[in-house]
């Protein structure tokens, strides 16, 4: 697993997601964001070998991004979860065995933008519908 050493996490970027889209207004409900995965797996691939090799420029990564979010609304008292949405995603990226470090963190950055990106439209559909009552207009 990478994530922990990326300059932008997919867990970091989904906090600013979600800085930005959710304020609180009253002070009657509560809300909990919970991260339950933001993971990449990096996998090694097969490169070709023999003479073959040194003149093919093989895939030399694939990498496995997942993000799993829970939102939960709990009561005035913070004791009873009113309502909750879950949302997860999955992307994947190759990388080319000669890729560059720009490139490279170009890849990462990108791949987790849209990561980001899937999970919280997933999440702004089943808040419209789950949270309408608590929400403003």
């Amino acid at each position: 697993f990478i994530e922990h050493s990326l300059d932008y996490p997919p867990s970091e970027m989904f906090a600013i997601w979600l800085k930005d889209r959710l304020k609180a207004y009253g002070a009657s409900s509560y809300i909990q964001a919970s991260i339950t995965d933001a993971s990449i797996q990096k996998t090694e691939l097969p490169k070709t070998h023999g003479i073959k090799g040194l003149f093919t420029n093989d895939d030399g990564e694939k990498y496995d991004a997942k993000m799993e979010v829970q939102l939960r609304l709990y009561n005035e008292e913070k004791t009873i979860a009113i309502a909750d949405v879950t949302a997860t995603a999955t992307r994947s990226i190759t990388i080319a065995e000669n890729a560059s470090v720009v490139d490279r963190d170009t890849a990462y950055y990108n791949m987790s933008k849209a990561l980001v990106s899937d999970v919280g439209n997933e999440l702004e559909k089943q808040i419209r519908r789950v949270f309408a009552a608590y929400i403003l207009k």
